[in-house]
């Protein structure tokens, strides 16, 4: 499963889900044992402080950016 945060809107098919904000992304990754990548976009992506974060947090989960 991946997760896609991003503030534009995105299309998403059933294996991802689509949050708005880190918050709801830190939570999704809390309750969902499943998720094994993220795609940060948008204005997401430039910052390297979210992205440390989940890697650091979060170590089996893959953390990419998008433009």
């Amino acid at each position: 499963m991946q997760m896609i945060i991003s503030s534009r809107r995105v299309k998403s098919d059933h294996n991802s889900i689509v949050v708005k904000t880190a918050l709801d992304a830190i939570a999704r990754l809390e309750g969902a044992g499943n998720i094994a990548q993220v795609v940060l976009s948008g204005s997401f992506a430039a910052d390297p402080v979210l992205a440390a974060f989940i890697e650091e947090a979060y170590p089996t989960v893959r953390v990419e950016r998008e433009a």
